[in-house]
């Protein structure tokens, strides 16, 4: 913000007064714009654009043009049009007046060779605009997040031929439906929100958003975006006691190694327990109370979250967690006489699942679960 707006307006760059505004508008939702009168923040856009309509002069005018174009905030665009139909803007590029008109016209999309990601190169069309792309990577560890965007002045082809790495020639781009490319994308974009965080700011990111944000807008819906984590089932509504849950769970344990003909108690190893316990937990918390059987839903919820999240990652509870559970899962169904097939369902879905449990051993987002679960638990202490 060291340089005026009237140099971005004179620049020969054609989008540098929407990302001006875009920083702008980036600086007063986070509440860093500052109103010169009041001397304290701006309270909203709404509030920003009264304040803005106010002030006669080219750099106003600009800033409604483009504030108008970028605001999903329908109402307040329309507010802001009212207004801008008594103000003259002929000295104006269409890049600014007509900066509503700028969108998506083409998608391509490149997985990263170690899964970790994708890079996404979405052509521009526009007003005033020749050869730009918006340039995005989404994070798979972060959910499918957004790490960063950047709008660049090339041609697509050209930046897929920058972004080609030879040993990577075997995930070369690929050209996606503009739907599906919209349904990703603005998944990453919701998804930077939750995450943003985490994430190192980059030059002019996150400060493009709003602009961003406009361009994904532009994107059809429909289209099939990135699979959802899998979510917590719904708890059995069955209450226990502390003292009693925990007598219920060592006794489980007991009966747990006493099906495995082990000469005496004293023989259980301490690590297994810990996982056992784990199990027994979540089975007394999200198994039905009626028919107890570890559905596929419940295993791919303990094998993607659960035992990722409860188990320590540096220590050897976390390399045995799906053995233990694959073997608990039989001794579990034959004492309650679960049919075969459904325990064949059960451990199948373990199977499939074991790759990805090893790929979450350090997934910074059960990481960050893991250690906020750990506090809490010492705080209850």
């Amino acid at each position: 913000m060291t340089a005026p707006l009237g140099a971005a307006l004179d620049s020969d760059h054609p989008l540098a007064t929407a990302n001006y505004v875009s920083l702008l508008m980036g600086l007063l939702r986070d509440g860093r714009l500052y109103d010169p009168v009041a001397d304290k923040p701006f309270r909203n856009l709404a509030h920003f654009v009264d304040h803005v309509m106010d002030t006669e002069g080219r750099d106003a005018t600009a800033l409604l043009h483009c504030i108008a174009a970028m605001t999903s905030d329908t109402a307040l665009a329309q507010y802001i049009r009212h207004e801008l139909a008594s103000r003259s803007h002929e000295d104006f590029p269409p890049t600014v007046t007509r900066l509503a008109e700028l969108r998506i016209t083409e998608a391509w999309m490149k997985p990263d060779p170690d899964g970790v990601g994708e890079q996404w190169v979405l052509e521009l069309a526009g007003a005033g605009i020749r050869d730009h792309v918006l340039s995005l990577y989404v994070d798979h560890r972060f959910a499918d997040a957004l790490k960063f965007a950047a709008i660049v002045e090339q041609s697509a082809q050209h930046m897929m031929s920058d972004l080609f790495i030879p040993a990577a020639a075997s995930t070369d781009f690929e050209q996606v439906p503009l739907d599906e490319a919209g349904a990703k994308c603005r998944h990453a974009l919701a998804q930077y929100v939750v995450y943003q965080d985490e994430m190192k700011p980059l030059p002019n990111w996150p400060g493009q958003r709003d602009l961003v944000e406009m361009l994904l807008r532009s994107l059809p819906e429909g289209g099939q975006g990135y699979p959802e984590r899998v979510r917590a089932p719904q708890e059995n509504g069955l209450t226990l006691d502390e003292d009693v849950e925990d007598q219920v769970i060592r006794e489980w344990v007991v009966e747990y190694y006493l099906s495995r003909n082990l000469p005496s108690v004293e023989a259980l190893d301490a690590e297994e327990i810990f996982i056992l316990e784990a199990l027994i937990t979540a089975a007394l918390h999200y198994l039905d109370a009626y028919r107890p059987c570890w559905e596929p839903r419940i295993v791919q919820w303990l094998m993607t979250w659960f035992l990722p999240m409860v188990l320590d990652p540096e220590t050897g509870p976390y390399d045995r967690g799906p053995a233990v559970l694959r073997e608990f899962i039989r001794f579990w169904h034959a004492h309650h006489g679960i049919d075969y097939g459904t325990t064949l369902s059960a451990l199948t879905v373990l199977k499939r699942h074991e790759p990805e449990y090893a790929a979450l051993r350090h997934d910074p987002i059960i990481a960050r679960r893991r250690s906020a679960a750990a506090k809490a638990g010492k705080g209850r202490d």
